[in-house]
């Protein structure tokens, strides 16, 4: 089942966190719900902020490092138990969802979940 937490996005809940810092959390959102659409968008928009491979490349195991700032790993920390939370509570309810949308009408995660 497709999460429907793809939609949901660091900069949109959380305005104050640099464009450098969103980045990595909307990736690792995108990784964990494995939207390669989603993932290809946040990828670009890193390399735009951010002109690194590394850290994109080390997202994944992102507490074994210290390339993320306190700023950044709070707020993977807080995209991690989201998307953990609402895949828990998708299992059990179709209406456990976030009103937060600004996928692409072309990404798969904009017509919601999906069975696999």
């Amino acid at each position: 089942m497709r999460n429907s937490t793809c939609t949901v996005q660091c900069g949109t809940s959380a305005p104050r966190l640099r464009v450098r810092s969103r980045a990595p959390c909307n990736m690792r959102i995108s990784q964990l719900n494995a939207c390669a659409c989603c993932l290809s968008i946040h990828v670009r928009d890193a390399l735009e902020a951010d002109k690194t491979q590394q850290r994109i490349v080390v997202l994944p195991a992102w507490r074994d490092t210290e390339l993320f700032t306190d700023q950044e790993c709070a707020a993977l920390t807080l995209a991690e138990s989201l998307v953990s939370f609402l895949t828990a509570a998708d299992k059990t309810s179709t209406t456990a969802r976030l009103p937060v949308s600004s996928a692409p009408s072309s990404c798969p995660s904009s017509a919601g979940p999906r069975s696999s």
